[in-house]
């Protein structure tokens, strides 16, 4: 069968039949080489991206109960896992093809506010705007894609996974606008978080860190890897909450919680564990709650982890198992001894000795 006799046989499948996830997933690891979806094109091409986004949309499958079937067991395992192949496959189909699905496009108008960017990343310029009479943020890329293959791809791939995350600790996407190529967020009126603790001395910390790892923990638990946490990607909204943000070096874990390190573009030494800094070939759910130690010593001081070294040094003294030095002056900003333990241990250099996320919430929910 041709590519487009067997999505057309999926694409008449009532998603509720018994038949609906045999074939969805015999097509997508058939695929796993490009087979079909790299002999599309054009409206064929569209109607395929638009098809996985619709499927990744669905509602994420209830955890078992206690006393279900090893067979009612095994079905929700391979749902699951199917519909995490799916969001897989149209997140390298768009980082591929330079193509997102028809929900990603922003419609209305949209435009700048102000004479220039509010702030500055290295290759994208942060704009406050307005769409539609609501006020938005506007990430606008400063360099052609075509002049950065990687850059290309991330821009798509970090559009697909984040336009499926909802959670009250991540930034909401709204969508992609085209001529510039431009990420529009809802709007967060108090900054980064460390620019947030800076203009708010009385600020609670603690809730702060708890927003962050909530976020982390819906990730992981989504097996979404943030791969770049650090202050500058968390944001607090109007409410006073932080807000996780700039998914750019994101990924939908290949296995229980790990996704392939293929560029180290991006990443920033300073919360980086020590692992991706040797070369590691995963990124893993460990490297992330690393980076949210590191998280810790920002939002009670305000500044970057290692703030007196320069990066190149700080790469060194990571790997070396150097950490930075408690923070003198915070307990009474709540920087007390078990917080100080539990950042410890976030930072672990053996990954396997580091907390999961979930447990870190839990310890500053009851904190």
């Amino acid at each position: 069968m041709t590519a487009s006799e067997v999505l057309q046989h999926l694409y008449l499948l009532n998603t509720s039949s018994p038949d609906f996830l045999r074939v969805l997933y015999g097509l997508i690891r058939y695929d796993e080489d490009e087979q079909y979806s790299s002999t599309l094109e054009g409206a064929e091409l569209t109607r395929l991206v638009d098809f996985l986004d619709d499927v990744r949309s669905f509602p994420p499958v209830s955890p078992p109960a206690a006393n279900q079937s090893p067979q009612a067991l095994c079905s929700i395992h391979t749902s699951d896992d199917v519909f995490r192949r799916c969001l897989r496959k149209l997140r390298a189909i768009c980082g591929c093809h330079s193509i997102l699905p028809s929900s990603h496009i922003i419609r209305g108008d949209l435009k700048r506010i102000g004479d220039g960017a509010i702030a500055f990343g290295g290759f994208a310029d942060v704009w406050q705007g307005s769409h539609d009479g609501k006020r938005v943020c506007i990430k606008v890329l400063r360099i052609s894609l075509n002049d950065d293959e990687f850059l290309t791809k991330s821009f798509y791939k970090e559009a697909v996974v984040w336009k499926r995350l909802r959670h009250p600790n991540v930034v909401p996407f709204l969508g992609v606008a085209h001529k510039p190529l431009q990420f529009v967020s809802e709007w967060m009126p108090n900054g980064t978080i460390t620019r947030y603790v800076r203009d708010n001395p009385g600020a609670d910390r603690i809730n702060l860190l708890l927003d962050v790892a909530e976020g982390l923990n819906y990730l992981h638990t989504s097996y979404t890897i943030h791969g770049d946490l650090k202050g500058p990607n968390i944001i607090v909204n109007h409410d006073g909450h932080a807000c996780l943000t700039d998914f750019g070096l994101a990924s939908i874990s290949h296995g229980i919680n790990s996704i392939r390190v293929t560029h180290a573009h991006g990443h920033t030494p300073r919360w980086t564990a020590p692992e991706i800094l040797k070369g590691a070939e995963e990124i893993t759910r460990e490297a992330d709650i690393f980076s949210f130690g590191m998280v810790v010593i920002e939002v009670f001081t305000g500044r970057h982890p290692f703030n007196d070294s320069i990066a190149t040094s700080v790469t060194f003294k990571i790997m070396d198992g150097e950490r930075p030095a408690r923070p003198q002056g915070t307990q009474e900003l709540g920087l007390v001894d078990p917080v100080w333990g539990m950042t410890v241990n976030c930072w672990q250099q053996e990954p396997t000795h580091r907390p999961i996320m979930a447990a870190v919430v839990g310890f500053l929910r009851e904190w």
